[in-house]
């Protein structure tokens, strides 16, 4: 979730789902490059094959 979802989304959604992130706000989009970015740096270069959940801990909620 980021915020360019806002005023894409009912605002009474966007609130909840923002309870929902343990961040509790919604993503940068500089937030979700930085992350991006680090897959094409140099310090990737050994990571194959891998899945980088930038959701603010969401995925982590139980």
């Amino acid at each position: 979730m980021h915020e360019g979802l806002r005023g894409a989304i009912p605002d009474k959604f966007f609130e909840n789902l923002e309870k929902d992130v343990p961040m509790k706000r919604a993503g940068k989009p500089e937030e979700i490059a930085e992350a991006a970015a680090f897959f094409l740096s140099a310090g990737a270069s050994y990571v194959i094959r891998q899945t980088m959940h930038v959701t603010g801990g969401l995925s982590m909620s139980g």
